[in-house]
């Protein structure tokens, strides 16, 4: 990966030395972070060095510059004290060492190794950040390629130079600007190490601010699905960003190398890709003779699009219909029902025709679901249908929801002490509700029912019977609520 960025700081170390030449006896030193580095960035030195240099078992390389040999030393295959040798001899300018400079690439802050050197990362020499960033920009001018990527390439420099703190120990975080003047060209991995998809198709624009642009919006989009990749499920994480081929290719290993164009596409066609609208049903119109509750999960966004319908089936028919009505046309593809429901859906045109059947006389709950992959706005019907009338359930008509899913179909009803069925019956019957309790339930039987004293937890599984079939419920209740002890609660206790 740096193998590049070590060439690129070589050159500009030899550019520098070529200009300002170097003077016999000069001592010089780079300090870089790591070991590997420093052995790096030698070997990147010794690559333009001619000259065989050694110091008894030491060998090493020398660049001539006019008359003065600069040695390069390096702590990677050095001792502290032969490094301070090297430089005290440099120095002294005797015998061997007569016409000779010196150059330290090290990992440490020793003073017997810098000491009376001088530092290639201070100001005004090629490795502080500041002559550094401006060598950058104008290699990234000399490059061949085609004005608007340099524009791209400049664009993204001065981002970056924004993200980076004033440290010349943050120059190889420089890295890709660097491979990219190393290739003369930008390669397909040159755009990711950028943080960017690859875009051809930058060239066709000439208009300075548009590049910009597209390079920001291209930097965001890439960030987004490499986050995705890194911290979440990208199957998962994407579906509102993309449509959904756009998902399937993103997911894979090989995201990075889409181009983005195509992504962008993907992206556009998603923000056009709006969900149909659910025309909501006025109950005060029977549907088939039975009349029917529709109410909002809450009043969000999302929650409105999570229904909860229950159809009053009390004529005893074999099979229920019930339309869910949209504003444009849906799609067939995109709805979905459990495993072994009772529930048929259909679509036709920009309807939902929904069939529940085996309804005559066992209550029937399951769920519908539309989800189009390439729109946002996923709808929730759940849906129940009871062999009973409305009535029955009266007092509950603006707090029940039906839960759909198909491991844990029951209508869910709250209460806090005492639950009421019927209220219209002439014959009062009252019970002490627990859990998996049977409610017997008749057309003149209004039901009361105290929680027990008992429960600890915040939902209570019960059924009610009715004409011997059983209707399965859901009560939700607060357990941190002090519950009130009724007399009949007493009087129950008393005889157990």
């Amino acid at each position: 990966m740096f193998a590049q960025s070590f060439k690129y700081i070589a050159s500009l170390i030899n550019t520098y030395f070529e200009t300002v030449p170097p003077k016999a006896g000069e001592r010089f030193h780079i300090h870089v972070d790591r070991k590997e580095e420093v052995e790096e960035l030698y070997a990147s030195l010794c690559q333009n060095a001619k000259i065989s240099a050694t110091n008894g078992s030491y060998s090493t390389k020398a660049i001539r510059f006019n008359k003065v040999a600069l040695v390069l030393a390096s702590s990677h295959n050095a001792s502290e004290s032969f490094l301070t040798r090297l430089r005290n001899h440099t120095a002294g300018q005797k015998k061997s060492f007569n016409g000779v400079a010196l150059l330290t690439i090290h990992d440490t802050s020793l003073d017997s190794i810098i000491g009376g050197s001088q530092s290639l990362n201070k100001e005004g020499a090629p490795l502080h950040i500041s002559k550094f960033k401006k060598s950058l920009k104008q290699d990234i001018n000399q490059l061949t390629i085609h004005e608007s990527e340099k524009i791209a390439l400049l664009a993204k420099l001065f981002a970056f130079n924004q993200t980076i703190h004033e440290d010349s120990n943050a120059i190889l975080a420089y890295y890709p600007f660097m491979n990219v003047i190393g290739h003369g060209i930008i390669n397909i991995g040159d755009w990711n190490e950028l943080g960017l998809f690859p875009d051809q198709e930058i060239q066709t624009i000439s208009n300075k601010k548009n590049i910009k642009d597209r390079i920001v919006d291209n930097h965001e989009v890439f960030e987004k699905i490499q986050n995705s990749h890194k911290y979440g499920t990208p199957g998962d994480d994407l579906g509102k960003t993309f449509i959904h081929a756009g998902v399937t290719e993103l997911q894979k290993e090989s995201w990075g190398d889409l181009s983005y164009g195509q992504v962008k596409k993907w992206k556009e066609d998603r923000s056009k890709a709006k969900p149909p609208k659910y025309i909501i049903q006025n109950n005060l119109f029977p549907i088939d003779g039975l009349e029917f509750w529709e109410r909002a999960e809450g009043k969000t966004a999302a929650a409105q699009r999570k229904r909860h319908i229950i159809i009053f089936n009390d004529k005893q028919q074999d099979a229920v219909s019930y339309t869910l009505q949209f504003d444009k046309v849906v799609k067939q593809a995109a709805v979905k029902i459990g495993q072994k429901s009772s529930l048929i859906a259909e679509q036709q045109s920009k309807e939902i025709k929904i069939t529940v059947k085996d309804c005559s006389q066992d209550a029937q709950i399951g769920q519908v679901i539309y989800d189009d992959q390439n729109a946002s706005g996923k709808y929730i019907f759940n849906i129940a249908v009871v062999p009973f009338s409305k009535e029955i359930l009266l007092s509950h008509s603006s707090t029940y929801l039906v839960k759909g899913q198909a491991k844990n179909q029951r209508i869910r009803l709250n209460a806090d002490n005492v639950i009421v069925f019927n209220e219209s019956g002439a014959d009062e019957e009252r019970y002490l509700i627990d859990e998996d309790a049977q409610l017997v339930l008749t057309q003149n039987t209004k039901i009361v029912a105290e929680l027990s004293g008992t429960l600890d937890f915040d939902t209570l599984k019960f059924d009610l019977v009715w004409d011997g079939h059983k209707i399965p419920f859901e009560l939700a209740t607060d357990a941190s609520k002090p519950v009130i002890i009724s007399g009949l609660n007493i009087w129950k206790s008393k005889r157990e």
